[in-house]
């Protein structure tokens, strides 16, 4: 299922031609990607801050959104970082032929149908000028595959499967959380960047989640400003891991493990879904 936004130029978007030294970031919504993007963009410019000191849809746009758009993703100078929560199967040809690094961050299902369902109500209900869903309804909805970019257990299984492709590396925002600092060296050796000591500090205290929430380059402050979202949303909202035990249903959660059991688990695939100590 795909956003109405991103249906109206599909076909644009599926003939983009992708470079051989643009670094790709994939993810379902809600995934930690715009924290990806950040850490991304640090690490490609060497841990210096102005760098990122401009709106990140603009320094790593989004591939299906609108805004900037396709066309000015053309015109940005060499090496791109490009953002998309499109699956693999569904990627531009070119990118396939191209195969730039990509790296392709997973969430568990629980904490991030909580966070989808807030942003949905608070971002994309304004936009697609859509009655605002319970969290009861947006759940089921997540479990029976309909929501933006789903199902995704696919989704996740897709980037899985991709993980073994030289140019692609398979991280999850749980161990991000978890270690930071090792998560930006693994990228940083991943893009072929030296980093000191003292960059990776830089990196991590800049990401922080604290930091993140108040940066207006990259907690979509303009969506706010453009009356495309409440006045009151947060799109980094809580960042923990485990607030789902806070929010779902025995029902859902019941649901969310057996999707997981049943599509991922047979694959090798697992999540973890409460606080390690280094979150606390």
């Amino acid at each position: 299922m795909l956003p109405a936004y991103m249906v109206d130029h599909f076909q644009e978007t599926l003939s983009f031609q992708a470079r051989d030294d643009d670094v790709w970031i994939i993810g379902f919504p809600k995934s930690g990607t715009n924290w990806l993007q950040e850490v991304v963009n640090l690490v490609g410019n060497g841990a210096d801050l102005s760098s990122v000191q401009s709106p990140i849809e603009y320094r790593s746009p989004s591939l299906e959104f609108p805004i900037p758009g396709v066309k000015f993703i053309d015109k940005m100078l060499s090496p791109r970082c490009i953002k998309t929560h499109m699956p693999f199967s569904i990627l531009p040809e070119d990118y396939h032929k191209k195969k730039p690094k990509t790296i392709f961050i997973a969430r568990n299902p629980k904490d991030l149908v909580v966070s989808f369902h807030y942003f949905y109500n608070q971002f994309f209900a304004k936009q697609e000028l859509q009655l605002p869903v319970t969290f009861d309804d947006f759940c089921q909805l997540f479990v029976d595959r309909e929501v933006y970019f789903g199902p995704w257990w696919k989704h996740v299984k897709e980037g899985w499967k991709s993980r073994n492709d030289r140019h692609v590396l398979y991280i999850t925002y749980e161990n991000m959380k978890s270690d930071l600092p090792g998560s930006v060296r693994k990228i940083a050796v991943f893009l072929d960047k030296k980093l000191s000591d003292e960059d990776i500090e830089i990196i991590v205290s800049h990401c922080s989640f604290e930091t993140m929430r108040k940066n207006t380059f990259v907690n979509k402050q303009w969506y706010k400003d453009c009356g495309l979202a409440h006045k009151d949303a947060h799109f980094f909202r809580k960042g923990r891991v485990g607030d789902w035990k806070n929010h779902l249903s025995k029902e859902i959660e019941s649901k969310l493990d057996d999707i997981v059991a049943t599509k991922l688990e047979p694959l090798g695939i697992s999540f973890r879904d409460t606080s390690a100590e280094r979150d606390k």
